[in-house]
């Protein structure tokens, strides 16, 4: 995960100091994760939903 982190900091932060790059892909992939996730979880409730009607 390591070289993952410097490899994206590198190209997404590049103007930062390398704890900093690595803190903010580490925060990064975490927003990324979580809005994943959770528009998962309204798109299968939505879906229940909509298959409910029927």
């Amino acid at each position: 995960m390591q070289l993952i982190y410097r490899i994206m900091g590198r190209v997404f932060f590049s103007r930062q100091q390398p704890w900093e790059q690595e803190r903010n892909v580490k925060t990064m992939l975490i927003t990324v994760g979580f809005a994943l996730a959770l528009g998962l979880i309204i798109t299968k409730g939505i879906h229940m939903l909509y298959n409910h009607e029927k």
